[in-house]
């Protein structure tokens, strides 16, 4: 057998398998990127969600306690993603939250007094 048939035959068998691992990766690299994707929209949306309820609780329940605001915040927040079919962990929720009153406050006293602001 000449060496050079050898090796035709040889790559004959080998590039249909190498095609088919090529698929492979390519498809699972595809999925991957895709639940990247979704995964950063979704988180996106969250902080979105979170800080429009934000807002409208501070509009709404002025004189509240901070306690029936965190609790009418987290009730509202939780029926807006849940009806974009968005799950949130009740941990995850409440540091939303918290995180967009940070903000908010530190966005209304200014950076000087953000100290300040994380003492209240």
């Amino acid at each position: 057998m000449d060496w050079t048939m050898f090796f035709e035959e040889l790559i004959g068998m080998i590039l249909p398998l190498l095609g088919s691992i090529l698929a492979a990766v390519a498809s699972v690299a595809a999925i991957k990127i895709k639940r990247m994707i979704e995964s950063q929209a979704t988180d996106e949306t969250k902080s979105l969600i979170v800080g429009k309820v934000i807002t409208f609780i501070d509009q709404t329940m002025r004189n509240a306690t901070n306690s029936d605001k965190l609790n009418a915040a987290l009730r509202t927040t939780h029926e807006w993603l849940s009806e974009r079919n968005i799950s949130v962990s009740d941990t995850e929720l409440k540091i939303l939250i918290e995180s967009a009153v940070n903000a908010a406050h530190h966005g209304l006293r200014g950076t000087e007094n953000a100290a300040a602001a994380i003492d209240d």
